[in-house]
């Protein structure tokens, strides 16, 4: 349920009528920010380049930011971690399956994975 597994289970799933996955702990998964651009939106950077150019600036201050709780503000932990548990209890509904996948370590112990 690591890194890779993360990319290539769901697309096994797809294909078969039963899987089983087995993990020794949960690990955090964070939202994929994965969203369609509409057509405005790619007129505009089509018309003005700079535009595309600050989109990609603030999509990778927003990613680099996470580093900070890592390395110099360890004070926002609680807070990422905060945030973790109110997208889990958003996107699974059954508390049997959500208390299965809250990981029993303190955020930062191991890799946070991206996924939708």
């Amino acid at each position: 349920t690591g890194a890779s597994a993360i990319q290539f289970v769901p697309e096994i799933a797809k294909q078969v009528a039963h899987l089983d996955v087995y993990q020794r702990s949960a690990p955090y998964v964070i939202p994929k920010p994965d969203r369609i651009y509409q057509p405005l939106e790619k007129k505009a950077f089509r018309k003005l380049p700079i535009l595309q150019s600050l989109d990609r600036a603030l999509q990778y201050g927003h990613h680099e930011i996470r580093l900070l709780a890592f390395t110099t503000s360890l004070n926002e932990m609680p807070l990422v971690e905060y945030l973790f548990q109110r997208h889990i209890r958003k996107v699974v509904k059954d508390g049997r399956l959500r208390h299965r996948l809250m990981p029993d370590y303190p955020i930062g112990c191991k890799r946070i994975l991206i996924s939708n």
